[in-house]
């Protein structure tokens, strides 16, 4: 089945010009959001859907999916599509797209009436190729306009007719045979299930099906109401496991540990990007189902990706030796500690300056109270976030200062806190200076 286009995204793209449809012509044709005056702005991304779905159904355009084309552009790039109206823009994108053309357009009120206006922009030229213009009563009537004001703007026939009821009725026929998980038993047992599978099985397969099954029942979920009421509770278990795969990630010891619980964290972003687009064409799929023009589909309207854990840049790789480094003395001061040790704490400190007062004979008291509550070590660096190694690693490069950081694992609740530790060379050797009491 042929993907469904998201109109959610800022931009979606097409993998063929409509003056090659059928030809295997190179180029892509770009449609970014519909732009809008004097009309509620929410039926924007709807319009522009309805724009695409003509293109794809009516003319045999193949649909990119939104994750496609941020591959393509990145941010910045994708901005300038929006607003772009000069030559020289058009020209700098076209580089990126590859000679793209480009469908903008404007929907608006003019006085008693609605007005869609399509046009079609070559890139590499900035020249003007095609326009299309219809008016309308009502709003409502937006569906029935944009199929032959499409055509219109393409300068061709339709190809292909949709047949809403057979598209309904094969939608029917999907949710009698896969039969999706009621309500409760979605939020008490697929959806917990998800979580668990994710953690505990790193291997992206099980963990790429595991999120397919969610999906799936979100898809074939016959009725709205229990669509939302199962987001709801994905999303509740989503924020638990967040904070579940947070503090695994800082107790862990290992790279190994640590990348379990930072893959499962990006699994469940994918799910829940994935869960985004369910809904959106969910929701697309029943006003076409109303108006007889299609139905809610029956597969994914995405390719499933495994996700990939980010390699370290080149400066937080480089800055892991000095890291370790430095916490060797952090996990001496913490070691002190547990053995009350206080002379060999107090000489883990740098030499007091006029800038630096700290008597690390009082921090020594209250590491002793820390004790008490919390074991208390050097964090390793596979406790740190990739974000994080990174802005220690800019720390260091500008002021010479190596943030370290100690963690504190609750007695009571296993609850992993860090508080940051200023250590800065002395001699040959680390020698802390601050020991902040901000913890986090």
């Amino acid at each position: 089945m042929k993907h469904f286009v998201l109109a959610s995204s800022l931009l979606l793209c097409l993998a063929a010009s409509p003056a090659d449809a059928g030809s295997g012509g190179e180029g892509q044709l770009v449609v970014p959001t519909l732009a809008t005056t004097g009309v509620d702005t929410k039926v924007a991304p709807v319009l522009t859907e309805l724009v695409l779905e003509a293109l794809l159904t009516r003319h045999r355009l193949p649909a990119l999916g939104p994750s496609d084309l941020k591959d393509m552009l990145n941010v910045e790039q994708q901005r300038q599509l929006l607003g772009c109206e000069e030559s020289q823009c058009l020209s700098e994108l076209a580089g990126a797209l590859g000679a793209a053309r480009l469908v903008s357009g404007l929907v608006g009120r003019l006085g008693e009436l609605y007005v869609i206006n399509l046009k079609m922009v070559d890139l590499a030229s900035a020249q003007v190729l095609a326009r299309a213009s219809k008016k309308f009563a009502r709003i409502e009537d937006a569906p029935e306009i944009i199929g032959p004001l499409v055509d219109e703007l393409v300068g061709a026939k339709p190809q292909l007719e949709v047949d809403g009821r057979q598209l309904i009725t094969l939608r029917k026929n999907a949710e009698a045979s896969v039969r999706a998980a009621s309500v409760e038993d979605f939020c008490r047992l697929r959806a917990p299930s998800y979580f668990t599978v994710i953690v505990r099985e790193p291997n992206t397969k099980d963990r790429l099906e595991a999120r397919r099954l969610v999906l799936m029942d979100l898809l074939l979920t016959p009725f709205l109401a229990e669509l939302e009421s199962k987001l709801a509770c994905l999303n509740t278990l989503g924020q638990s496991a967040e904070a579940t795969y947070l503090a695994g990630r800082r107790a862990s010891n290992s790279e190994i540990g640590a990348a379990r619980h930072v893959g499962a964290g990006l699994e469940w972003q994918a799910l829940k990007h994935g869960a985004r687009l369910v809904e959106e064409v969910y929701r697309l799929g029943l006003e076409k189902e109303k108006l007889g023009t299609g139905a809610r589909p029956v597969e994914l309207p995405f390719v499933l990706k495994p996700v990939r854990l980010r390699p370290r840049s080149a400066a937080a790789q480089a800055f892991v030796a000095t890291f370790e480094e430095a916490q060797k003395v952090v996990n001496t001061a913490c070691h002190a500690v547990s053995k009350e040790m206080r002379s060999t704490f107090v000489l883990s400190f740098a030499r007091p300056t006029q800038n630096s007062r700290i008597d690390p004979r009082d921090l020594y008291v209250a590491r002793l109270q820390d004790w008490e509550e919390a074991y208390l070590d050097a964090c390793p660096v596979s406790a740190l976030d990739d974000t994080e190694l990174e802005d220690r690693a800019r720390t260091y490069r500008e002021s010479g200062v190596v943030r370290g950081c100690a963690r504190k694992i609750s007695r009571r609740d296993k609850t992993v806190t860090f508080a940051d530790v200023e250590l800065i060379r002395e001699g040959e050797t680390f020698k802390i200076r601050a020991w902040s009491k901000t913890e986090r």
